[in-house]
């Protein structure tokens, strides 16, 4: 059984963080942010209009109005743009990070990126209902066996490198 190193610890935190990055964006420009906004607008207005008084004192320019949501989703959107920023920046710690305490910077990259693949295709899969079909299964299957291969090349190349001690 092969047990992580800390490296690589880090280094699947920092593909997280990229893999919260690249929903982050999404967030940003997509229409999804729109609806949910709408969606929470619905939610509240059928809840003050079931308290009775309390619905008088929204009127049709008060918050619950339909410009109200065009202001959220432009403060959610600004939020979720700087989150593409924070991840990114916290995902280049985490990998620096990680360069310095993996065997070698080839496993780092290798650990960061599958993990970076993978979580933004479960996150993909699970906020935004894309689909995982078998072929992108096949697909990033031979991409982290590829960098696999090359993470066991470069290691067998640095064995064959260093001197032998008499």
């Amino acid at each position: 059984m092969m047990i992580a190193t800390y490296g690589q610890v880090i280094a699947v935190c920092a593909g997280g963080c990229a893999a919260l990055a690249t929903v982050s964006a999404k967030l940003a420009m997509a229409d999804e942010t729109l609806i949910l906004c709408n969606d929470l607008h619905f939610f509240v207005s059928s809840y003050l209009s079931d308290q009775g008084d309390i619905c008088e004192r929204f009127n049709a320019n008060g918050p619950l109005d339909g410009n109200i949501c065009n202001t959220v989703v432009l403060y959610v959107r600004i939020l979720f743009f700087g989150l593409i920023f924070v991840f990114n920046a916290l995902m280049w710690v985490l990998f620096v990070k990680a360069l310095r305490k993996c065997t070698s910077s080839l496993e780092a990259t290798v650990t960061n990126t599958a993990a970076n693949f993978f979580l933004s295709a479960i996150l993909g899969s699970v906020l935004f209902g894309e689909t995982l079909t078998l072929l992108w299964g096949v697909g990033a299957s031979l991409i982290v066996v590829g960098l696999l291969l090359i993470n066991k090349g470069s290691q067998r190349q640095t064995e064959i490198q260093k001197p032998k001690v008499s």
